[in-house]
Protein backbone atom coordinates (compact mmCIF):
# COMPACT_ATOMS: atom_id res chain seq x y z
CA UNK A 1 0.00 0.00 0.00
CA UNK A 2 1.21 3.29 -0.88
CA UNK A 3 0.50 5.92 1.28
CA UNK A 4 2.69 8.61 -0.03
CA UNK A 5 0.43 10.52 -2.91
CA UNK A 6 1.81 13.11 -4.84
CA UNK A 7 -0.58 16.06 -5.59
CA UNK A 8 -0.87 18.20 -8.96
CA UNK A 9 0.66 21.03 -7.71
CA UNK A 10 3.51 19.08 -5.40
CA UNK A 11 7.00 19.18 -6.84
CA UNK A 12 8.39 15.93 -8.14
CA UNK A 13 11.72 16.85 -6.12
CA UNK A 14 9.82 15.43 -2.63
CA UNK A 15 7.98 12.30 -4.64
CA UNK A 16 9.15 8.92 -3.41
CA UNK A 17 9.71 6.55 -6.04
CA UNK A 18 8.15 2.84 -6.15
CA UNK A 19 9.53 -0.53 -7.55
CA UNK A 20 6.40 -2.30 -7.98
CA UNK A 21 6.56 -6.22 -9.05
CA UNK A 22 3.83 -7.41 -10.62
CA UNK A 23 3.38 -11.68 -9.89
CA UNK A 24 4.38 -12.79 -13.42
CA UNK A 25 8.20 -11.45 -12.18
CA UNK A 26 8.65 -14.08 -10.04
CA UNK A 27 9.91 -17.33 -11.11
CA UNK A 28 7.92 -20.24 -9.68
CA UNK A 29 10.93 -22.25 -10.54
CA UNK A 30 12.72 -20.99 -7.51
CA UNK A 31 11.82 -20.92 -3.81
CA UNK A 32 11.72 -17.04 -3.96
CA UNK A 33 13.28 -13.88 -5.10
CA UNK A 34 13.05 -11.62 -8.05
CA UNK A 35 16.61 -12.14 -9.31
CA UNK A 36 18.08 -8.80 -8.15
CA UNK A 37 20.73 -8.33 -5.91
CA UNK A 38 18.32 -7.31 -2.94
CA UNK A 39 16.45 -9.59 -3.60
CA UNK A 40 18.20 -12.84 -5.17
CA UNK A 41 16.61 -16.18 -6.43
CA UNK A 42 16.21 -18.63 -3.68
CA UNK A 43 17.53 -22.36 -4.26
CA UNK A 44 16.66 -24.44 -2.07
CA UNK A 45 16.80 -27.81 -3.90
CA UNK A 46 18.88 -29.96 -6.33
CA UNK A 47 16.15 -29.10 -8.77
CA UNK A 48 15.99 -25.29 -7.94
CA UNK A 49 20.18 -25.60 -8.88
CA UNK A 50 20.13 -27.60 -12.43
CA UNK A 51 17.64 -25.18 -13.27
CA UNK A 52 20.49 -22.51 -13.08
CA UNK A 53 21.53 -23.73 -17.10
CA UNK A 54 18.32 -22.88 -18.26
CA UNK A 55 17.56 -19.70 -16.37
CA UNK A 56 19.84 -17.65 -19.52
CA UNK A 57 22.27 -14.80 -18.70
CA UNK A 58 21.67 -11.27 -19.06
CA UNK A 59 23.20 -9.72 -21.81
CA UNK A 60 26.85 -10.19 -22.45
CA UNK A 61 29.72 -8.21 -20.25
CA UNK A 62 26.18 -6.15 -18.35
CA UNK A 63 27.62 -6.54 -15.01
CA UNK A 64 24.25 -4.37 -13.98
CA UNK A 65 22.07 -6.67 -15.01
CA UNK A 66 23.29 -9.57 -13.51
CA UNK A 67 21.05 -12.23 -11.92
CA UNK A 68 21.64 -12.95 -8.01
CA UNK A 69 21.03 -16.04 -6.79
CA UNK A 70 21.73 -17.33 -3.13
CA UNK A 71 21.26 -20.86 -1.82
CA UNK A 72 18.75 -21.14 1.88
CA UNK A 73 20.35 -24.87 2.61
CA UNK A 74 22.98 -27.18 2.42
CA UNK A 75 22.07 -28.94 -0.95
CA UNK A 76 22.97 -33.23 -1.40
CA UNK A 77 23.31 -34.19 -4.84
CA UNK A 78 21.44 -37.04 -5.66
CA UNK A 79 22.25 -38.06 -9.27
CA UNK A 80 25.52 -37.17 -11.55
CA UNK A 81 26.47 -33.77 -12.40
CA UNK A 82 26.22 -32.21 -16.11
CA UNK A 83 28.69 -29.26 -15.49
CA UNK A 84 26.36 -26.16 -16.44
CA UNK A 85 27.45 -23.15 -18.56
CA UNK A 86 29.84 -25.38 -20.37
CA UNK A 87 28.71 -24.06 -24.03
CA UNK A 88 31.18 -25.26 -26.51
CA UNK A 89 34.92 -25.81 -26.93
CA UNK A 90 35.51 -22.10 -27.73
CA UNK A 91 36.24 -18.70 -25.98
CA UNK A 92 33.23 -16.85 -27.60
CA UNK A 93 30.46 -17.76 -24.60
CA UNK A 94 31.30 -16.09 -21.13
CA UNK A 95 29.81 -19.11 -19.67
CA UNK A 96 28.05 -18.28 -16.23
CA UNK A 97 28.01 -14.55 -15.68
CA UNK A 98 25.44 -14.07 -13.12
CA UNK A 99 26.07 -14.22 -9.11
CA UNK A 100 25.40 -17.25 -7.08
CA UNK A 101 25.85 -16.55 -3.47
CA UNK A 102 26.26 -19.84 -1.43
CA UNK A 103 25.62 -17.74 1.90
CA UNK A 104 27.78 -20.25 3.79
CA UNK A 105 26.29 -23.35 2.86
CA UNK A 106 27.45 -26.49 1.15
CA UNK A 107 26.23 -28.52 -2.28
CA UNK A 108 27.68 -32.08 -1.16
CA UNK A 109 27.80 -35.27 -3.94
CA UNK A 110 29.12 -33.45 -6.81
CA UNK A 111 29.74 -36.49 -8.92
CA UNK A 112 31.37 -35.50 -12.29
CA UNK A 113 31.95 -38.53 -14.96
CA UNK A 114 33.46 -36.79 -18.04
CA UNK A 115 35.41 -39.54 -20.07
CA UNK A 116 36.11 -38.51 -23.06
CA UNK A 117 34.68 -35.01 -22.98
CA UNK A 118 34.66 -33.35 -26.13
CA UNK A 119 33.77 -30.15 -24.05
CA UNK A 120 36.78 -28.82 -21.96
CA UNK A 121 35.87 -27.48 -19.48
CA UNK A 122 34.01 -29.06 -16.42
CA UNK A 123 32.96 -28.22 -12.48
CA UNK A 124 29.47 -27.28 -11.33
CA UNK A 125 30.11 -24.25 -13.55
CA UNK A 126 31.92 -24.99 -16.91
CA UNK A 127 33.07 -21.48 -17.86
CA UNK A 128 32.44 -18.15 -14.83
CA UNK A 129 32.57 -14.73 -15.87
CA UNK A 130 30.11 -13.96 -12.90
CA UNK A 131 30.70 -14.56 -8.76
CA UNK A 132 30.47 -16.90 -6.75
CA UNK A 133 30.74 -16.12 -2.94
CA UNK A 134 30.68 -18.22 0.48
CA UNK A 135 30.29 -21.52 -1.26
CA UNK A 136 30.99 -24.81 -0.33
CA UNK A 137 31.37 -27.92 -2.80
CA UNK A 138 32.56 -31.49 -2.01
CA UNK A 139 32.57 -34.63 -4.38
CA UNK A 140 34.72 -35.81 -6.95
CA UNK A 141 35.43 -34.85 -10.53
CA UNK A 142 36.44 -37.88 -13.23
CA UNK A 143 37.43 -36.69 -16.55
CA UNK A 144 39.49 -37.42 -19.41
CA UNK A 145 39.44 -35.47 -23.26
CA UNK A 146 38.01 -36.32 -26.58
CA UNK A 147 40.51 -36.25 -29.32
CA UNK A 148 37.90 -34.29 -30.94
CA UNK A 149 38.91 -31.16 -29.11
CA UNK A 150 39.93 -28.82 -31.88
CA UNK A 151 38.96 -25.20 -31.72
CA UNK A 152 40.40 -22.55 -29.78
CA UNK A 153 40.91 -24.69 -26.32
CA UNK A 154 42.72 -28.04 -26.80
CA UNK A 155 43.19 -28.97 -23.28
CA UNK A 156 40.51 -30.20 -20.54
CA UNK A 157 40.34 -28.03 -17.63
CA UNK A 158 38.48 -29.02 -14.64
CA UNK A 159 37.67 -27.51 -11.17
CA UNK A 160 35.29 -28.32 -8.45
CA UNK A 161 33.26 -24.64 -8.87
CA UNK A 162 34.66 -23.47 -12.54
CA UNK A 163 36.71 -25.84 -15.00
CA UNK A 164 37.28 -21.79 -16.89
CA UNK A 165 37.79 -18.36 -15.38
CA UNK A 166 36.72 -15.95 -17.38
CA UNK A 167 37.34 -12.92 -15.43
CA UNK A 168 34.96 -14.22 -12.74
CA UNK A 169 35.13 -13.99 -9.05
CA UNK A 170 35.74 -16.99 -6.55
CA UNK A 171 35.75 -15.35 -2.86
CA UNK A 172 35.19 -17.28 0.58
Amino acid sequence: IINDVVSRNASLSNAKVYSVYIASDIDPRFAGGLGTEADPYIIKTEAQLRYLENHGNRPRNNTAMRLHFRLANDIALSEPWTTLYQADDSLSDDGFQNVLDGAGYTISGLDIRAENYAVPMVGLFGKLSGKILNLTVTGSIRASASSTMTKEINTLSAGGLAGMMLGGLIEN
